[in-house]
């Protein structure tokens, strides 16, 4: 079958479209940060490291590093996330690391497959947003606990 410039016209349209929906998250959306205010909480290492421990889902152990005196915890995590279409459940893979500075704890995810995540397609940008912060939910309620 010999394709005439019409069937061409339409199959690069068709590539160019395609080809063009998807677009890897950059380092910087790959990165999500925020704080949380510890004035005049106790434990707060330990309460982090518990909440780490509890929440934080992984088939390695969840605690790939910790510090006392820095006030750094750094873990492993993974997640399913929504993230071609709304059929397809692909795992998200993260390093999130604590560190605690006087009174303001951080609390940083950064994606390690960011190249299997678009932010123009699907939800899955705004799926994993919405995990950091009822992650970040997650933990200022454990750091209230007595």
């Amino acid at each position: 079958m010999v394709l005439g410039t019409k069937e061409w016209l339409i199959i690069f349209i068709m590539a160019l479209f395609l080809g063009g929906c998807y677009s890897p998250l950059s380092y910087y959306d790959a990165v999500f940060r925020d704080q949380i205010d510890t004035t005049g909480q106790q434990k707060v290492f330990e309460k982090t490291r518990l909440w780490m421990v509890r929440n934080v889902r992984s088939d390695r152990p969840v605690i790939q590093h910790e510090d006392k005196e820095s006030g750094v915890l750094i873990s492993d995590g993974q997640m399913l996330v929504n993230t071609v279409g709304s059929r397809r459940f692909d795992t998200i893979y993260y390093l999130l690391e604590t560190q605690l500075k006087g009174t303001k704890l951080d609390l940083i995810m950064t994606i390690k497959n960011r190249e299997d995540v678009s932010k123009d397609y699907g939800d899955a940008y705004k799926n994993i947003r919405f995990e950091f912060y009822s992650l970040k939910n997650a933990l200022e309620m454990q750091l209230r606990e007595p």
